[in-house]
């Protein structure tokens, strides 16, 4: 019988034979994908708001109508809203035991002011942002300092 020594890296748990790996390993953050600030979408699947009516992208929608790709059950932008979220802060944390891609992924905390909060949904924490907005309408921009640096303990 062989015993086999194994390192596995504080971030994403992935193995190695040496010590020397796994630091090389922890030593790289991977790539952040956005900075604290700018406007991201965050995919799209909702079907009411209770807030700004500004941070949707795609106000004109025919909510749960015909999908114009064919699509029978369409939570995309084009049958669903789509919200404006700004990234209101960037962490890093260990991920759990089979967290699997990206390998070092980064928390992006974001908020969306098209939802109160008094319904759920307002904002929370993603591993990775759909898509950056190249230059979002300026009242998004504007409206959207008094959130920055808000963390939040629960997943969108």
């Amino acid at each position: 019988m062989k015993t086999l020594t194994r390192y596995a890296c504080d971030w994403c748990n992935a193995e190695y034979k040496t010590k020397a790996e796994t630091a090389a390993c922890e030593a790289d953050p991977g790539k952040q994908l956005t900075e604290v600030g700018d406007i991201v979408f965050n995919g799209s699947g909702f079907c009411w708001y209770d807030g700004d009516a500004g941070w949707i992208s795609n106000p004109d929608i025919r909510l749960r109508g015909k999908c114009p790709k064919g699509d029978s059950n369409c939570f995309g932008a084009c049958c669903t809203y789509q919200f404006f979220y700004v990234v209101t802060a960037i962490d890093r944390e260990p991920r759990p035991l089979g967290w699997m891609e990206p390998r070092h992924p980064w928390s992006y905390h974001l908020v969306t002011l098209a939802m109160s909060g008094a319904q759920g949904h307002r904002g929370g924490y993603v591993y990775s942002i759909r898509k950056a907005v190249g230059v979002p309408p300026a009242h998004v921009t504007t409206t959207s300092k008094d959130v920055l640096g808000t963390k939040w303990d629960h997943s969108l």
